[in-house]
């Protein structure tokens, strides 16, 4: 019997631990940042499940999440800046102009110099080609002016990009 209880015991606070991280919310994110402030923040968050759950957020590409971004950078340093830049490159293919703005913003770079990628600290997930094929296949979805000039910038940059990684073997 005891060996049940211990197994209830385990599943039950899983359970828990997922319920309280999929309940974290960026407005939820973003109220203790301004109460602790963004350095306490990140501090608080990284190396939890809750610092996981964020950078999926962030990820997302949703304008809430990019909010959570920019005030975590304002407090992040070394491996917490590095997570956050990853998952924030990550969001690209997912909402291109939302996030190329918000990385030109943050990083004081153009959309092309966004869009020229390097891969120094990780090479995405299924390859480059991969990677800059989901971004030119977002890119095509732009429907306003501004959203042209965004694509026509980053389409300079990933051919740049692909032209510079062609023969890597990670291509």
């Amino acid at each position: 019997m005891r060996p049940i209880l211990i197994f209830c015991f385990v599943f039950l606070v899983g359970m828990a631990c997922r319920a309280e991280e999929s309940a974290l919310m960026p407005e939820i994110v973003l109220k203790r940042i301004d109460a602790l402030g963004a350095r306490k923040a990140v501090n608080e968050y990284i190396d939890t499940p809750a610092w996981a759950t964020i950078l999926r957020g962030i990820r997302s590409g949703e304008p809430t999440w990019l909010k959570v971004f920019s005030k975590l950078r304002a407090g992040s340093d070394a491996g917490a800046s590095e997570d956050l830049a990853l998952a924030l490159f990550e969001a690209i293919p997912a909402k291109p102009f939302e996030v190329i703005p918000v990385i030109s913003r943050e990083y004081h770079e153009t959309t092309n110099q966004v869009c020229t990628f390097t891969f120094e600290a990780e090479m995405p997930a299924g390859g480059i080609n991969r990677y800059l094929s989901r971004i030119e296949n977002a890119l095509r979805q732009a429907a306003t002016e501004t959203e042209r000039k965004i694509a026509a910038e980053c389409l300079s940059g990933v051919k740049a990009t692909r032209e510079a990684f062609y023969d890597d073997t990670n291509y």
